[in-house]
């Protein structure tokens, strides 16, 4: 209807809560009616209006994406390519709930790889409506495909690139965590939200990442990752992150992530919930499924406590607000900001935990999940915050409605600080942090940016910060002494407390020489153990 209509491409990809600027590699953008050429005016950065006259027409463009840009983005060269939707494909404004169909002209010799349902043709692939045609990453090129069955339900792992991994170590243990998860809401067949699975794997130096889709994942990671264990350890941790997803955010959501909003940021307070929460369950999945020990479980959450405990942000933002300023962190990092990956996770272990204390193990993080899962089946629609604080504090029940609504309050609405010791000493476990006073300590903390050596947090107030350090820093020189971040860090631990020190440092392309007093016992050690006789109660 109508004489003109408009056509717009995403400013966000779904999952990943950045603005992408695609519109800035359109290009060519013509509409035709029966050869001859339409008006195609650009009315804003996303939006080209088509006066097509009431006249069918087809529209064409090109989109130029010559550059790998990770899981979320979109690449094409001569041998491989790869998109998100959200990064090429546009939809016609006010008809996004119609049916789409994709086609696909792959290279000679290449495979398509998609969760899409297959249409009509070869390499012809459709899709309810554009939200679930761009939740459907698209990958070409040559793969190999890993094919397996867990309950009946068909998956895929599609491996871009080479590595020296073992199929049936693979199928083995993506078996056991896809089993685990499914035990989380109930077991199949009702568990299960999708009719099959895909994992798509980019293996490639410096790959890394993974983003969440309706019924597939895309992951980037090293090709080596599978001769090391820790590495091949994060890995796993990084598809059953992804794979929880596909219930926690995909269906599971806040109300805002869906139907999306393409042409505007989309503000959430639950990524908390969403992110941080998927987190806490990718490792327990795996502890669960027997794929890590508890002295690997309990070194990971040692290692997430202190990332927070070190973020000087914890005090400034609560993870509502983090979740909600997602889009638009700050230049500072940690100083003004607080990861709700991290900080999630941990309340989520602390919510888990605080559930089971006040119901007798009666609740937990699980039965909160089956609930959710169930309420989703029967209406398909999002959540509101307000409905997740309710669910948690009836699930707590008479005599612990209390508690728990204290702690939420605490944690996720408030900037109390997490009482990590009694929230694990009532499970059982025991935090300790141990302060090695014979290091130095500048309160920064330092990263590698190639060769150089940066600062990238440092702590209000602290040794670093009233010498005249700043974030962004490149460090030269310590007392005249230049070296790469090890020996940079071995320096600053040998400091003796209130020892003066002069650090050469390049910012904003003047070389600069500040005198900064070294603090005393800067290298902290947080470790969590068993308690050696837990009580019926830890038990």
């Amino acid at each position: 209807p109508g004489n003109s209509i408009d056509l717009q491409i995403p400013r966000w990809v779904p999952g990943a809560y950045n603005r992408t600027d695609a519109h800035r590699n359109v290009r060519g953008v013509v509409a035709k009616a029966g050869g001859k050429a339409l008006p195609v005016e650009k009315i804003d950065a996303i939006t080209w209006r088509v006066h097509h006259g009431g006249q069918p027409f087809k529209l064409s463009y090109r989109v130029y994406r010559g550059k790998y840009d990770g899981v979320t983005g979109a690449y094409l060269d001569d041998a491989t390519g790869f998109f998100n939707g959200a990064q090429i494909l546009m939809y016609v404004v006010g008809h996004k709930s119609r049916a789409v169909e994709l086609r696909v002209d792959p290279l000679p010799g290449t495979t398509v790889v998609t969760g899409l349902k297959r249409g009509g043709g070869q390499n012809s692939f459709k899709a309810d409506d554009y939200d679930v045609l761009i939740d459907a990453p698209v990958h070409v090129g040559k793969v190999e495909i890993i094919r397996f069955d867990v309950a009946k339900i068909p998956f895929r792992i599609a491996i871009a690139g080479d590595g020296s991994y073992s199929q049936k170590r693979l199928v083995e243990d993506f078996s056991r965590m896809i089993e685990a998860t499914f035990a989380v809401f109930g077991g199949p067949p009702d568990a299960a939200g999708f009719d099959d699975y895909t994992f798509i794997v980019h293996l490639g130096q410096g790959k890394r990442g993974g983003l969440e889709h309706l019924n597939s994942t895309v992951m980037g990671t090293d090709p080596h990752v599978f001769s090391d264990p820790a590495k091949y350890a994060r890995f796993l941790g990084l598809a059953a992150h992804e794979f929880f997803h596909s219930w926690n955010v995909k269906r599971i959501r806040p109300a805002v992530l869906g139907p999306f909003a393409y042409d505007r940021e989309v503000h959430t307070g639950m990524l908390w919930f969403s992110e941080g929460v998927t987190s806490y369950y990718a490792w327990l999945v795996l502890a669960r499924a027997g794929l890590v020990n508890e002295a690997d479980t309990l070194a990971r959450l040692a290692e997430v406590i202190q990332r927070l405990q070190e973020t000087p942000a914890r005090k400034l933002i609560t993870v509502e607000q983090a979740s909600w300023e997602t889009w638009n962190k700050p230049d500072d990092g940690a100083n003004a900001y607080v990861d709700y990956y991290t900080k999630g996770m941990l309340i989520g272990m602390v919510l888990d935990l605080e559930l089971r204390r006040v119901t007798a193990g009666r609740a937990s993080m699980d039965t909160i999940f089956r609930e959710l899962w169930k309420r989703f089946r029967e209406s398909g629609k999002g959540i509101y915050p307000s409905e997740l604080e309710e669910l948690f504090i009836r699930q707590a029940g008479v005599g612990g409605d209390e508690p728990l609504k204290k702690v939420y309050g605490a944690y996720v609405h408030g900037l109390d600080e997490i009482d990590f010791s009694k929230h694990l000493e009532a499970a059982g476990y025991a935090l300790t942090i141990n302060i090695d006073e014979s290091t130095g300590d500048l309160g920064a903390v330092l990263r590698s940016e190639g060769s150089d050596v940066v600062i990238d947090r440092i702590e209000p107030e602290g040794p670093g910060d009233k010498g005249g350090l700043a974030i962004g820093d490149k460090i030269v020189a310590i007392d005249g002494d230049a070296g790469d971040l090890g020996f940079m860090r071995a320096k600053i631990r040998a400091m003796a407390g209130g020892s003066s020190h002069v650090v050469t440092v390049i910012r904003a392309g003047r070389l600069l020489e500040r005198k900064v007093n070294a603090g005393k016992g800067g290298e902290k050690t947080y470790t969590i153990a068993s308690v050696p006789s837990p009580t019926l109660e830890q038990l």
